[in-house]
Parts: C-alpha cells; structure tokens; sequence
C-alpha cells in the first residue's frame, strides 16, 4: 500500500497555504507510486484497467474516491443492516442431526457452504459491486488495480461447485409443477397457497410457517450462503425453485444464480439488500481483513467491518425474480438498451 500522504491534520489551518494542502487532491506525482504498488498484482491488469475504465489523476485506489461519481450515492448508502447470516453453516451440527441433508450437500457438490472465510472487508465487496456490470460481455470487473474473471464457469470453479446447465432451473422458474413443488416442501396433505401478484395473479412468494423441517434447513442453508437475504418469512419465487431443486437432487448452476442476485441488489435501496457472498466474494476478489492502517485511512463514515445499523426494517423487493426473468431474457435476445433502463 502507498505511503499515506501528509493531509496537515495537527497543524495549524489558519492560513490559506495549510487550507490548501488540506483540501487539495494529492498531486499527479503520486497517482504513479499508487499504480507501481499495484502493478505487482500483474502489469498487464493494471494496463487492461487503465485502458477500460482510466480513473481520475490524484484517486486513491480504494474508498470512496475510486467509486465514479453516478455511483456514489449507491456507495454511501450501501449500509446492509445484516452481515452476519453469511457464517458458514455448522457441519458437525447438520451432519449429526440431518445426515441425509449433509451428504445431499455433498452429492450436490456445494460443500463450500461449510468453509468458514473469517471477517468481511465490507468496503472491497461494496467496490467490486460498484464495478460489477452485469451488460459486460467480457465478463470481467476491475478493482483496484485488477481484473477479475467473473464469468459464471470462474464462479463454479472458485467455490468448487458444479458446472452444469441453467436451463433446466430456468424452466422450472418459469413453469414450475406448482402441486409437486407444495408436496415436496410442505407435504401431501398441505393446501398452502401462493401470495400473487395482484395486476397478473402470477405466484409471487411461497409461504413459510408450513414447510417441513427439511425444507427449512435446506431455506437455511440457501439463504445463508447461496442466495442471502435478510427475511425469509415469505419465500420468493426462484427461492422456492432453487429449494425444490436442491430436495429433489437436482443441481443448480450457482455461477448464473449469483449474478442475478447481484444485479437485483442494484436495482433496489441498498440499505435494505443483502450483499451476495460478502465472504465468498471478497476472497474471489483476492482480498484479505482490512489493516489497522487502511482504516485508520479512510473517512470516518467508511469504516470497513462495521456497517453503520439502519432502524428501519428490511423490505423484500417484490420484484427479485422477475428481476432475474427479465435480464435473462435480456441477454439471450440482446436487448441491451432495455436491460440498462432496468438497472438505473
């Protein structure tokens, strides 16, 4: 990291000279000793993001000032009031009292759930989602002097899980066997019914309170590390699908899931979105715990692993998997424009 740069704190502002060396943008000079820092990370990274998205002369590399300016309002705001649901799930616990989930976990090949990868440096993830583009074809997200290949096979290899077709969980969201899928989570002799949509009477959230004990470990287990929120009382559409799945034996390609989910984050207020995979991401990033010295760096509303708490309650977006309907959709017939008026 560069050395920080002497900002007059402690020193006498009463004059126009100190005022300006307190105020004024680091000069030109220094930007280069911030690029050779990070050029070890790979010269043809950092030449790649120059080239793609140059940043300002005189930005620190990291915090607020690296974040361009239509995305700052979203940055500043992004305060996820629950961080903790991440942890990862107790093996020992789910192995004992459920061996059957377990080694359908296992069978599933989703035994990264169990990794536990330590603090969350909320800021790096807060950045990456800042670059995150979902309408990149390249499939690549610049941060901090990096490139990172987030195509949805780099997913499935980096957190070691399967790399097979979307299409069938694509389908199921679409049409699903809504009996067969009431059975299964909630049993034969359930008559729970769907929350719909009031304008088009589609099944919108399935509800809870009723569900077996398996498909409540299992919601568990989907809402902690593969598809986070900060509510389940109702469950979403493609939440109710994803669970059907993973009951029925049936993998799910997790590497097209998580960038849908990151995408609806951007699409709703931050403060009540949870970040996908703070944890998982962050490492996926190559980063590590913020130091003493970064946080002593950034702004005094920055603070890297403790998010300012919001009073107010979370509120699920009514619109999370018709979010990830659309942009798939989107893609497959390349109607770019209509999918960048659904991000803003």
């Amino acid at each position: 990291m560069p050395p920080r740069n002497d900002t007059g704190k402690g020193k006498a502002t009463s004059t126009d000279q100190a005022k300006a060396k307190s105020t004024s943008a680091p000069p030109p000079k220094k930007r280069k000793g911030g690029e050779a820092a990070s050029s070890m990370n790979g010269c043809q990274a950092v030449a790649a993001v120059d080239t793609m998205r140059p940043q300002p002369p005189g930005q620190r590399e990291f915090g607020i000032n690296s974040i361009p300016p239509h995305m700052r309002d979203w940055y500043k705001h992004c305060r996820p009031k629950h961080i903790h649901p991440e942890g990862a799930i107790q093996e020992r616990s789910v192995k004992a009292k459920y061996p059957a989930i377990w080694k359908g976990i296992q069978d599933l090949g989703l035994s990264y759930v169990f990794k536990n990868t330590g603090d969350i440096n909320l800021n790096l993830v807060r950045e990456f989602y800042v670059w995150f583009d979902p309408l990149d074809t390249e499939e690549l997200v610049p941060i901090r002097g990096r490139l990172i290949d987030f195509s949805a096979k780099a997913i499935c290899d980096f957190l070691g899980a399967p790399n097979v077709p979307m299409e069938p969980l694509e389908q199921f969201i679409s049409r699903p066997t809504y009996r067969e899928l009431r059975h299964t989570l909630c049993g034969v002799d359930s008559i729970d019914a769907w929350f719909r949509y009031k304008e088009t009477n589609r099944h919108k959230r399935f509800p809870k309170k009723k569900t077996k004990a398996e498909a409540e470990v299992w919601l568990k287990l989907n809402n902690a590390r593969l598809l986070p929120c900060n509510n389940d009382t109702l469950v979403s559409r493609v939440r109710t699908c994803v669970i059907y799945f993973l009951m029925t034996g049936q993998r799910v390609h997790v590497g097209h899931l998580i960038p849908h989910q990151m995408a609806s984050v951007r699409t709703t207020h931050p403060t009540n979105r949870h970040l996908y995979g703070m944890m998982d991401l962050q490492l996926r990033i190559g980063g590590r715990p913020a130091t003493f010295e970064e946080r002593t760096e950034l702004p005094a509303d920055e603070d890297v692993n403790t998010p300012e708490q919001s009073d107010a309650e979370p509120i699920q977006s009514d619109g999370e998997e018709m979010v990830m309907m659309k942009m798939t959709n989107m893609m497959k017939s390349g109607e770019r424009q209509r999918m960048t008026m659904l991000l803003n």
